[in-house]
């Protein structure tokens, strides 16, 4: 059978506080992962950058016609940076906290 434990509002309140402790270490260490990886300037195709970012070819488009992405045209292809990909995507990330 299962057991219900009842928690106290303190016990409540310190287990609030063990989960965002360990929030803040999964974040510092996403943001470190992403800080190393930015400073790779590949160049990756639209179908890479959809991949990366988990977004659809349309939203990619849009995207990059609202300068939300650069897009770099070479020859007759697009291309997208890396490095300019996870930049956009960490104002995108900081610009939702300030709201």
């Amino acid at each position: 059978m299962s057991q219900i434990n009842i928690l106290t509002q303190d016990q409540v309140i310190a287990l609030m506080g063990q989960v965002n402790a360990r929030l803040q270490q999964i974040d510092e260490r996403i943001i470190h992962y992403f800080e190393v990886k930015a400073n790779n300037n590949e160049w990756l195709t639209a179908k890479e950058a959809q991949e990366i970012l988990k977004i659809s070819g349309t939203t990619l488009h849009d995207w990059s016609n609202k300068g939300i992405l650069k897009k770099h045209k070479i020859g007759d292809r697009i291309r997208f940076r890396y490095d300019e990909l996870i930049d956009a995507m960490t104002r995108m990330e900081s610009k939702s906290k300030r709201v």
